[in-house]
């Protein structure tokens, strides 16, 4: 318990024990970490699950942990497009849940982590529509055509993601609302707790 204490200080910082949050906030900050963790769990190709929680701690207000199985060497292009799915589904949650014209700012790191993947994937490792050829961000060695053509393939692969991730989501609702309501009750769940609930395997 102590070096998961420590850990979590570390990587994200102490807990913020004097924020103070409604009930509606903590319900809120549930089914988007649900949201998270049903996708993370769902997919075949992510990094397995470690724990799920909705205590704030440094600028977050719950975090989904996923760690490793080894050193992260290689990539493919199904395990990015499954991290961009995983970061895109707290944002999702939220739409499901209170429509599109109440979700928040609580999902601008997800933004910019799949967006990050995303570009990495057009620019630097030849995984979209682009070609075979890649891009050097120091320096700008590309026409604003090619620039723009890189947009709309990071909007392309961000897009997919989103609609599949959603439809994942969407196809699970009974799922989320489950895990929803237990991080209200527990507030934070490891992973063995989060598969047994879901009735999935490990």
């Amino acid at each position: 318990d102590d070096f998961e204490s420590a850990r979590d200080k570390i990587i994200v910082g102490a807990e913020r024990k004097t924020l103070t949050r409604t009930p509606e906030d903590m319900r809120r900050t549930a089914y988007h970490e649900a949201g998270h963790t049903l996708v993370s769990v769902m997919l075949p190709e992510t990094a397995p699950l470690h724990k799920v929680t909705i205590l704030s701690r440094g600028n977050t207000l719950g975090v989904t942990w996923s760690l490793p199985k080894g050193d992260d060497i290689s990539r493919s292009e199904v395990e990015m497009h499954s991290e961009i799915m995983v970061a895109l589904g707290g944002r999702i949650a939220e739409e499901i849940i209170y429509g599109v014209e109440r979700r928040t700012t609580g999902a601008s790191s997800d933004l910019r982590h799949a967006t990050d993947v995303a570009r990495s994937m057009v620019r630097s490792y030849a995984m979209s529509g682009m070609g075979l050829m890649t891009l050097d961000l120091d320096s700008r060695a590309y026409s604003d055509a090619t620039a723009e053509r890189m947009d709309i393939e990071v909007n392309k692969i961000l897009d997919n993601c989103y609609r599949e991730a959603k439809d994942l989501v969407v196809n699970n609702r009974e799922r989320l609302d489950k895990l929803a309501q237990a991080l209200v009750d527990k507030e934070t769940l490891d992973a063995a707790a989060v598969y047994e609930l879901l009735d999935v395997p490990p």
